[in-house]
């Protein structure tokens, strides 16, 4: 649903058909389900692929303790991609992310008439995209599109920045901010189920194990498929790094 990226979708609906032609695949879907809901179900195995929610606290790739925003109006790209845009007119994105993410979210805000500021603590705009070629193509989107850039700019309690090079307060005021940081497991059906001792085992995979890109997610459900079929012993499987988990949890 943001711009440019309506081709993703085809990641979904290719697998969603592929499945459908199987006999020997149930889908059920537009079906919220509770850890209880699990032992309805005769399997040997359950794995939970929940995914995971962008954090509205601050924490992000530089930021790794909660702020304090004192009745900032605060946005996540969640509400953004939900089309739940802030009332106010003077938006701030922040990129504490460094991907694409941001620069989708102030595009989106641009072209909805909000006056957008795209803030970053790091001294370059969407800094890994250079690696991918598209860093050129976003500033000159930026331009376009009157999105003011902001780097060097860290936000700070109160809803407040500061510049990374001096320190001093930056004389910036917004309706609202968007937070790009971290992500968060959503992790509610798998506490509830991983101690249930009524049930198979259960296992976490995907985004609800430890946050990533698509490609990473599509991975894990690869090599989940293959662990299950017996095909990929476990010695074979690599770890992916976690955040402890009480920072872990929203």
């Amino acid at each position: 649903a943001l711009p440019g990226l309506n081709a993703w979708t085809r990641v979904r609906d290719h697998r969603l058909y592929l499945l459908g032609q199987r006999a020997d695949a149930d889908l059920y879907l537009d079906s919220p389900m509770t850890a209880d809901d699990l032992a309805g179900f005769d399997v040997d195995s359950i794995t939970i692929a929940t995914g995971a929610k962008w954090r509205g606290d601050g924490v992000g790739s530089l930021q790794s303790t909660p702020l304090d925003f004192e009745g900032t109006l605060i946005c996540t790209p969640d509400d953004i991609m939900a089309d739940r845009l802030p009332d106010g007119q003077r938006i701030a994105v922040y990129d504490d992310d460094h991907f694409y993410m941001a620069s989708l979210l102030a595009e989106k805000l641009a072209r909805a008439s909000k006056c957008v500021t795209y803030l970053t603590p790091l001294p370059t705009i969407a800094t890994w995209t250079d690696f991918t070629l598209e860093q050129d193509r976003i500033i000159e989107q930026f331009n376009d599109l009157s999105v003011v850039m902001s780097p060097n700019a860290k936000l700070i309690d109160g809803g407040r920045f500061a510049s990374t090079l001096t320190g001093a307060a930056l004389d910036m005021h917004f309706d609202a901010i968007v937070l790009v940081g971290a992500l968060a497991p959503v992790l509610s059906i798998y506490d509830q189920a991983k101690n249930q001792t009524a049930l198979p085992p259960v296992t976490r995979i995907g985004d609800c194990n430890a946050p990533g890109t698509i490609q990473a997610a599509v991975l894990s459900g690869h090599m989940q498929a293959r662990r299950l079929l017996g095909h990929m012993p476990d010695a074979q499987s690599y770890r992916r790094e976690h955040v402890s988990e009480k920072a872990l949890r929203i």
